[in-house]
């Protein structure tokens, strides 16, 4: 009986998504679903299918719990699926070392068992460029060695592992800075800073930043779902656009009717004052502005996507501008 699941699991075109009544998670279950894919999406027990695209299956397993019911449970919600597509996960850089690894190190490591166990016939770990955090050269390709900053990155790199050594098959996509429609309450306070003249460039403003639409992120994990040449390999997944810091928040602002303030922000100020907010943390108030968010902003650190166009197909379609005008009309709306 395993082994006639798992050939079924081979051929038929069923993929479940963790995380899946998250952003991404939801974005993932239409792409899925408009290429004539049957769609699982697993969550939390108690996570109502709000957002989820009609048709879309929802299952619940809690991915951290590594008792027996809770791989039973896990079992339970990867049966029948040909592909997972581990999306679930915690970016926070302001979470503990404990917090993040239990959200993104154990439950892959549990996903996984799970996987082996009902003979999934594809893993793809949704990873992050977190993982590249310093360059040593640029454009940042696949080749290019680990060199994370935080406990996030560390983690990411550390699932990143245990996905390599599982015996599933698997595939790793290191997507880029997503954004678009789904994730435009993360940016709600780049839009207050905009509003109010206040989202100043930090540094020169002519470092790159790399970044990815959210359905051209999704096409790609898709096309990483049943692509032969997929299998076993990691891939960056990033747009091609190389658009500065200056260039970004200009345009931030001007699609807000807004100007990008002329003076621009030192980043040794701007590092400072990251510092000078972590000290909330002592009091376990969150910081408003991180080191990572200065280092996102103000750092040279850009990528090359062409593993991906050449073994998959693959390449970003959304230009920046088109993109966001979509999230701007997202955040007008209230979403």
């Amino acid at each position: 009986m395993a082994l006639s699941n798992g050939v079924f699991c081979l051929v038929a075109r069923v993929v479940a998504v963790t995380g899946g009544c998250g952003k991404l998670g939801r974005v993932l279950a239409k792409a899925f679903l408009k290429a004539g894919w049957k769609v699982v999406a697993i969550d939390r027990p108690g996570c109502l299918p709000r957002g989820l695209p009609r048709g879309v299956e929802l299952r619940h397993a809690d991915l951290a719990d590594a008792s027996d019911a809770g791989e039973r449970a896990l079992r339970a919600a990867v049966r029948g699926c040909s592909v997972v597509v581990h999306a679930a996960g915690l970016v926070d850089y302001c979470a503990s070392r404990k917090v993040l690894w239990r959200a993104n190190v154990e439950t892959t490591r549990l996903l996984l068992a799970a996987c082996r166990g009902e003979f999934v016939g594809r893993f793809v770990l949704i990873s992050s460029t977190s993982v590249h955090r310093i360059p040593k050269y640029l454009p940042i390709d696949e080749l290019h060695e680990f060199t994370p900053v935080n406990d996030y990155g560390r983690s990411k790199a550390a699932a990143e592992e245990l996905v390599r050594r599982s015996h599933v098959p698997f595939v790793v996509l290191r997507l880029a800075a997503l954004y678009g429609s789904s994730f435009a309450p993360q940016f709600e306070r780049f839009k207050r800073a905009a509003l109010q003249g206040k989202l100043r460039v930090i540094g020169g403003g002519g470092n790159r930043l790399g970044f990815v639409f959210e359905s051209d992120a999704a096409d790609a994990v898709v096309t990483a779902a049943s692509s032969r040449r997929a299998l076993g390999e990691e891939f960056i997944i990033a747009s091609e656009e190389r658009l500065s810091q200056a260039e970004l928040l200009e345009a931030f602002c001007k699609a807000f009717g807004k100007q990008l303030p002329a003076k621009p922000l030192s980043k040794r100020f701007a590092y400072l004052a990251a510092r000078v907010e972590s000290l909330k943390k002592l009091v376990g108030l969150r910081p408003k502005l991180s080191f990572e968010d200065v280092h996102t902003l103000s750092e040279d650190r850009h990528y090359d996507a062409g593993k991906a166009r050449r073994l998959l197909g693959w390449r970003a379609a959304v230009p920046f501008a088109r993109g966001l005008q979509k999230m701007v009309a997202a955040m007008t709306r209230g979403v």
